[in-house]
């Protein structure tokens, strides 16, 4: 884990193909990216606290996997039930 700005940036950015690539229902997919925002907006801020941004990031991204592996990602289907694509 680092608390620099540069790598913070690319973890952002993983986090975010991460939550694009699954299949959420409407309701998970809103909740996941509302607190991603929420940590983009916080690094942004004058005086960010690098450290604590990165720690929300690893619980967002610990949160996305639990999502996945819980079954609430719909396996690759659309919210119609057919395949994603």
């Amino acid at each position: 884990m680092t608390g620099e700005p540069e790598g913070l940036a690319g973890r952002l950015a993983a986090a975010q193909r991460m939550l694009a690539a699954a299949s959420f229902d409407d309701q998970t997919r809103a909740r996941l990216q509302r607190r991603l925002t929420a940590i983009c907006d916080a690094v942004k801020l004058p005086g960010a606290d690098t450290g604590r941004c990165a720690r929300r990031l690893d619980l967002l991204v610990a949160d996305l996997r639990d999502c996945v592996q819980s079954g609430q990602d719909q396996g690759g289907q659309d919210q119609a039930g057919g395949a994603g694509g």
